[in-house]
């Protein structure tokens, strides 16, 4: 399961009419898609493409970790709504590399299939779509887009939850605050105040309901120990303007400040300071296209202001700021992944290495507040 994407390309088909084209997203290049091996009886078709993207890593020492890319998929029928695209198991690539589906189906991985580093490259990767198992017609007039993001690798081991030290609402081992607490596997948790129970001290806690220190932590809930995939960067602007590109009109307007039917040329994300002026704060992504009810807008970027879209500079590598948790929820969601839990950052920042005393689990003892946007 990953925790916590950039599209590729689009292409459509009428019955298997294809039409080529490549996108760039955080150095990952997907291009000559086309669909192959369309099986009407079947109801199975093959969208094959070639992918490529830098500094990518396998190494079977030292961390032992990977980075991979994540591929997922939307289809709509006419001019209906988006919807997620559910890939079988039967996808292949080309040797050298693996290909990894997820178990429910909402996407794959892509990865080295043995120890190399630099730039991966691999032609002729294939994902399986059984059209028919969602009730698309082999006739049927198809718009598919398909999405890819870097990801990386955490793999399977035990680790420590706090530092050591006594830094405000830090995990401990009961009764202990020097004790850090170690997660040896995905095993339920006791949480509270009797000897060798994960703790922290509640009151220390700005943002935090009372009364719940007290239970556990059940088995089904991510701790970190279990391998899992991360997003290597952050959610950029590229990607928020995907996501919005693939919604309903209400969808739209529940993720952006402005309305959809603004006018063109409208930022959309924002902060409003005290004196209700709106701090756009390199944030480019703006209403190409206004959208009524019923019907979505179109965004893009136009960081640089000078009224064309989508150019070089104009945002679409920028992390996205301006979204609220909900959105990021929303967005997680929607590319068939979900956030991942503290536990698992704590792990993912720290690793197995025991922890040093008074230093946070990012590696150093810095820490600064901030409000939401």
């Amino acid at each position: 399961m990953s925790a916590f994407c950039t599209p590729f390309r689009r292409l459509c088909c009428l019955a298997v009419l294809l039409v080529p084209g490549t996108v760039w997203a955080n150095n990952l290049t997907i291009s000559n898609v086309r669909l192959v091996g369309h099986d009407p009886g079947a109801g199975v078709l093959y969208a094959e493409f070639d992918v490529q993207w830098e500094n990518s890593w396998r190494v079977s020492t030292g961390p032992a970790n990977w980075d991979a890319v994540w591929l997922f998929a939307k289809y709509r029928t006419g001019e209906g709504i988006w919807r997620h695209v559910m890939i079988d198991a039967g996808g292949s690539v080309a040797p050298g590399a693996a290909l990894g589906v997820a178990t429910d189906g909402t996407g794959a991985f892509l990865y080295r299939a043995s120890d190399g580093m630099g730039t991966a490259s691999y032609s002729g990767v294939r994902l399986e779509w059984n059209y028919a198992a969602a009730g698309v017609a082999p006739d049927a007039e198809v718009e598919l887009d398909v999405f890819g993001i870097e990801m990386v690798y955490v793999p399977e081991g035990a680790f420590y939850l706090g530092s050591g030290a006594v830094e405000p609402a830090a995990f401990y081992t009961y009764p202990d605050r020097t004790v850090p607490y170690r997660v040896t596997s995905e095993a339920g948790i006791s949480v509270g105040a009797m000897a060798g129970m994960l703790y922290f001290n509640e009151s220390e806690i700005v943002y935090h309901t009372p009364g719940i220190v007290q239970g556990s932590i059940p088995a089904a809930y991510p701790k970190g120990f279990a391998a899992f995939y991360m997003m290597k960067y952050e959610l950029t602007q590229g990607q928020y303007v995907d996501f919005l590109n693939h919604l309903t009109y209400d969808q739209q307007a529940a993720h952006t400040v402005e309305p959809p039917s603004a006018p063109a040329g409208t930022r959309v994300l924002y902060r409003v300071t005290g004196d209700g002026s709106k701090i756009t704060a390199r944030n480019g992504i703006e209403i190409r296209t206004p959208g009524a009810s019923g019907t979505p807008a179109v965004y893009g970027h136009d960081l640089t202001d000078d009224g064309l879209y989508d150019q070089a500079g104009d945002g679409q590598h920028v992390a996205c700021n301006f979204i609220r948790l909900e959105a990021g929820l929303a967005y997680a969601d929607w590319a068939g992944l979900r956030p991942m839990t503290e536990l698992e950052f704590e792990k993912a920042a720290r690793g197995t290495a025991a922890p040093v005393a008074g230093e946070y689990a990012w590696g150093n003892t810095l820490i600064a507040g901030g409000g939401s946007t």
